[in-house]
């Protein structure tokens, strides 16, 4: 089973599972994430729906998504020479064909995401004093780009800036940039929650910590205890992402993290392990 909130430990493993020959793992389920550069000895993809969920809602996946996750197929490197694809409907046959044989087109604009390089020229070309979020803000309404171009989504480095607002002093522009960037979930309020805290101890010069402690003498039960576990694993993530951009001395609890996330992913696998038998 793969899915986007997986720990990516936890999504290899499945995926070396699907891979191997000769064990009962034959069938793969997975959302959209099957997509992402995962090399899998897929002969057969089985679309049980067309609809994707996120924080734009509920729509319809393009052309290029179905041809991404049908391309799993029959991929370069497998067993199979030949892939096939199928729906699990008869009714999504029709959208099935037409995203195969729409043609891809020549590619029309290129996405640019803003540098620290970028954001830091600008601030300092600026008249006034800005706060991060509200040079954000200025950067973004200033900025022109031609035809060739467009700006890529900046809704999450936005929204940690947003979050960070009420700490302001105690880190530099480039700490706060890369607060902004570090692989933080911002649906999730706990790993929200937890990064402000991070940001706060880094600009108050203290020992950057955390108070997650796991049970590994119990399992997971149900999909609450597997939803804890994905959060604690986000939280740890990017506790460690943090520590390679910072000042690593400071983040002095980084071999716990690297402990916890390893039984995590033990104990995520175990469960998966256990839910298809």
């Amino acid at each position: 089973m793969i899915y986007g909130s997986l720990p990516s430990y936890t999504r290899q493993r499945q995926a070396e599972l699907f891979n191997e020959e000769n064990n009962n793992f034959d069938i793969l389920i997975a959302t959209d994430a099957v997509g992402m550069g995962m090399n899998l000895n897929i002969r057969r993809v089985v679309f049980s729906s067309f609809l994707k969920y996120d924080r734009y809602g509920q729509h319809q996946i393009s052309a290029s998504q179905v041809k991404q996750i049908a391309g799993r197929a029959g991929m370069r490197g497998s067993p199979y020479h030949h892939g096939l694809c199928t729906t699990l409907e008869d009714c999504d046959l029709q959208y099935l064909r037409h995203c195969l044989e729409k043609p891809l087109g020549d590619m029309q604009q290129m996405g640019l995401f803003p540098l620290y390089e970028h954001l830091n020229s600008f601030m300092n070309l600026a008249k006034e004093k800005l706060e991060f979020y509200n040079m954000l803000t200025r950067f973004k309404e200033s900025s022109c780009m031609d035809d060739e171009y467009f700006m890529c989504d900046v809704e999450q480095f936005e929204t940690v800036a947003f979050a960070l607002r009420s700490i302001s002093t105690g880190l530099s522009f480039k700490e706060r940039f890369n607060f902004c960037m570090a692989p933080v979930n911002i649906k999730n309020r706990d790993v929200m929650r937890h990064l402000c805290i991070f940001a706060e101890l880094y600009s108050k010069n203290l020992p950057i910590t955390f108070s997650i402690e796991l049970d590994t003498t119990s399992s997971i039960e149900d999909e609450r205890d597997l939803m804890v576990l994905e959060t604690y694993n986000q939280i740890l993530t990017v506790y460690i992402w943090l520590s390679q951009q910072l000042d690593i001395q400071r983040f002095t609890q980084i071999k716990e993290a690297e402990m916890i996330i390893s039984n995590i992913n033990s104990s995520i696998s175990n469960f998966l392990f256990k839910a298809v038998k």
